[in-house]
């Protein structure tokens, strides 16, 4: 499968030691990227919002922000994709009632770079830039 090949290229990478053009930097950027890939694959396994919701735009009210909904089909909960696509923090504030998302908060599933808030408020979710942040809404 897919996930397991990424596995096997990261365990490989590992142990590889940077070489001519490579640098640890370079080296530590592409396992980190791996590792994201790796995360977002899961993420669609599980989520059946990703696999098979339908899109919506969610306006965050930031042409700097990308920002939708993928709704479950079935019920349950959805997910929400936040994009900053500028070198600039943002703090972006969300009424997702349009959508008929009623809680006040997010469960994040994935965030970059890494934050260690698991729960977070629709009305302050902070992106640093370039960050992206994926959450569970209900």
């Amino acid at each position: 499968s897919a996930s397991d090949n990424i596995e096997q290229a990261i365990s490989v990478l590992k142990k590889t030691q940077p070489g001519p053009g490579l640098s640890k930097e370079q080296l530590a950027w592409y396992l980190e990227s791996e590792k994201a890939l790796l995360k977002l694959i899961r993420l669609r396994r599980t989520q059946p919002a990703l696999r098979d919701g339908k899109q919506t735009t969610v306006d965050c009210h930031d042409a700097d922000v990308l920002s939708y909904l993928r709704k479950n089909p079935v019920g349950g909960e959805s997910v929400l994709v936040l994009l900053n696509m500028s070198d600039k923090s943002k703090k972006v504030v969300l009424d997702l009632k349009p959508q008929s998302i009623t809680g006040g908060s997010a469960k994040s599933l994935l965030s970059y770079p890494n934050t260690r808030a698991s729960e977070v408020p629709l009305d302050a979710i902070s992106l640093p830039p370039f960050g992206t942040f994926v959450a569970e809404v209900k």
